[in-house]
């Protein structure tokens, strides 16, 4: 039922009307230390990570008008030192 979703969402929630996305840093271009331009085949990577971006816009664009809640967890979110307190924001986001 929900795997035709746009963006094929990690998780859904419908009791909260809410989707998450766990985006890694790199494929999704997350202004983190963990997002790098790799530095061969740059046309090819530029091409690729910038539509990876236009379409996840889009996708949470079409989730919100059908009344979704859109929530997006980074993947240097869920690292060990910082993962508490981005899980505790993330269920906070979900059930307010």
């Amino acid at each position: 039922m929900y795997e035709k979703l746009p963006g094929c969402p990690d998780i859904v929630l419908p009791k909260y009307k809410t989707i998450v996305f766990v985006n890694g840093c790199f494929w999704h271009m997350h202004d983190c230390g963990r997002f790098v331009w790799p530095s061969s085949n740059k046309e090819y990577w530029r091409k690729k990570i910038n539509r990876n971006v236009e379409r996840d816009a889009e996708n949470h664009r079409i989730l919100s008008e059908q009344g979704w809640k859109v929530l997006v967890i980074w993947e240097c979110q869920l690292k060990k030192k910082v993962a508490n307190e981005y899980l505790e924001n993330l269920y906070n986001a979900i059930t307010h």
